[in-house]
């Protein structure tokens, strides 16, 4: 692995933990934080890869990644990018529009 890759695994991760801890999603019982069980019922996959997501070894797939920031309530490319990323999209949703 890459130090690109590892630093976008790691971005997602704490944009991720702080997300969920945001909604109430914590827990003390892992490393991370946040309720793993509960992330990895909604991403619909294993403990064990959610709690990758978490920890910052893996980045989920599209579909999950989405189905992810649903229930969360942020936008796919706010986990992803980061806060930037939102206010990109939302003003070129004002350019559309316009």
């Amino acid at each position: 692995m890459n130090g690109k890759t590892k630093q976008a695994q790691e971005g997602f991760s704490a944009r991720l933990r702080a997300a969920m801890q945001a909604k109430g999603y914590t827990s003390n019982t892992n490393a991370t934080g946040v309720d793993i069980s509960q992330l990895a019922k909604v991403a619909g996959t294993t403990y064990e890869a959610a709690r990758r997501y978490a920890a910052g070894e893996a980045i989920p797939r599209p579909g999950k990644m989405q189905d992810i920031a649903q229930w969360l309530g942020v936008a796919p490319s706010e986990l992803m990018y980061g806060q930037q990323a939102s206010i990109n999209e939302a003003l070129l949703e004002q350019c559309i529009k316009a």
